[in-house]
């Protein structure tokens, strides 16, 4: 299998115009409905924020963990793609979905799945590294979220939202969407601050990548 350089120079400069995905959530990532084409759904979705892909891996590379939890796994993408860096450590992925995870066994076999809402689990372990890629733009208290990986992260947490740079809400926007059954959350950048310096965490980086002005990441 190719390096995710390899992978992320493929998608560049061949596919990346024809990956736009429409955002289509809704009760199939809870209780399934992609698995027949997933291979060509997921990887889509995965691949439609490539460059922040690439600021990942590169963030990646130059940090030391041995362990990982990722929220909101899905099929396993990540470790699939990024398979030099998870192959040598403990990888736990977490997902709301069986049938995602049944797929995600598949796919990084030597990782550890969990089903279950991450807020209001009772993980046992913490970890070196938590990951969450456009999580939290659909978790019910996106507070709530961020404090539970601040308290389960040994080290480093990594967490992208897609859903803009919002400088100037003084609280979260939260919109149910009954039809979805999925929330979506304009975040209070003001807020996400409240709370690191609430659980004094001083050494935290809220980046905006240049050419995906929506998508923003919080590293801890």
């Amino acid at each position: 299998m190719k390096d995710f350089d390899a992978i992320f120079k493929t998608y560049l400069g061949k596919t990346r115009a024809k990956i736009g995905l429409k955002k289509e959530f809704g009760s199939k990532f809870i209780h399934g409905g992609y698995e027949k084409d997933h291979e060509w759904f997921y990887e889509r979705m995965f691949f439609s924020k490539l460059l922040s892909l690439k600021e990942l891996n590169d963030y990646l590379k130059t940090r030391k963990f041995s362990s990982v939890l990722e929220i909101g796994c899905s099929i396993g993408m990540l470790p699939k793609f990024m398979h030099e860096i998870f192959n040598n450590v403990t990888y736990t992925g977490m997902d709301l979905s069986e049938k995602s995870l049944e797929i995600a066994k598949v796919n990084f076999k030597q990782g550890q799945f969990i089903k279950g809402d991450f807020i209001k689990s009772d993980l046992k372990n913490s970890f070196d590294l938590i990951i969450a890629l456009d999580v939290i733009d659909h978790a019910y208290d996106p507070d709530a979220f961020l404090e539970k990986i601040i308290e389960k992260s040994n080290r480093f947490g990594y967490i992208r939202s897609y859903r803009g740079y919002f400088e100037d809400l003084t609280d979260h926007k939260i919109e149910y969407r009954e039809d979805e059954g999925v929330y979506y959350n304009n975040l209070s950048i003001k807020k996400i601050k409240n709370t690191f310096e609430k659980h004094g965490i001083k050494n935290f980086q809220l980046i905006r990548p240049e050419r995906e002005t929506e998508i923003f990441m919080i590293l801890i």
